[in-house]
């Protein structure tokens, strides 16, 4: 399956686009650019989402999530894979 990184996943369509990618058996990455307003919905992503925090503005997160050097906030750890 595909790897796909939904920016914007906390708000309405980015957190239906990723259930529904993750529902089709893709890898998920779910960013948010606020770890503190975004904590309960980052932590109610499917089993096997792997969270995030980043702005698609930023000038290094694109880079940083290929690499797999995107900041993975600790209070969601246990929840998310690392790695495809």
């Amino acid at each position: 399956m595909s790897r796909i990184t939904v920016f914007g996943a906390a708000g309405k369509a980015g957190s239906r686009v990723v259930s529904e990618a993750a529902a089709r058996g893709h890898h998920v990455t779910a960013v948010a650019r606020d770890r503190v307003r975004d904590r309960d919905r980052l932590r109610d992503l499917p089993e096997g989402v792997r969270a995030a925090v980043g702005d698609v503005t930023g000038p290094g997160t694109a880079d940083a999530l290929a690499k797999d050097e995107i900041e993975t906030p600790r209070h969601l750890n246990r929840r998310f894979t690392v790695g495809y």
